[in-house]
């Protein structure tokens, strides 16, 4: 949000901008930031991401995106095929089940 004087006035973002066609303003969405571990690397610390509907429009995208920074031959070597929750208790089928600031693994 940004402020004038003491008033806050809510930011906007536009689509295509520069195209030379009159879009309506909508409302910028939040980016969730989530934080994704290797399934049984101990050392590793985590990546943050930021998921934005721009960004990722599928969880197959989100997947692939996860195998190419965190797929290697000795920790995932089949790559990311399945994102848990950190207690194991629920998988992620879509990116709406991911809640912004937690943890989650990939198998």
């Amino acid at each position: 949000m940004r402020s004038a004087g003491n008033v806050l006035k809510p930011t906007t973002c536009r689509r295509d901008v520069g195209a030379g066609l009159p879009t309506p303003a909508r409302r910028c969405t939040r980016a969730k930031r989530v934080r994704f571990f290797r399934n049984g690397d101990q050392y590793f610390k985590g990546i943050w991401y930021a998921l934005s509907e721009d960004r990722f429009r599928s969880f197959d995208a989100l997947l692939e995106d996860l195998n190419r920074t965190l797929g290697d031959l000795v920790n995932l070597p089949h790559g990311v095929r399945c994102v848990f929750s950190v207690d194991g208790g629920q998988r992620i089928l879509s990116l709406s089940d991911l809640d912004d600031g937690q943890s989650y693994v990939c198998s």
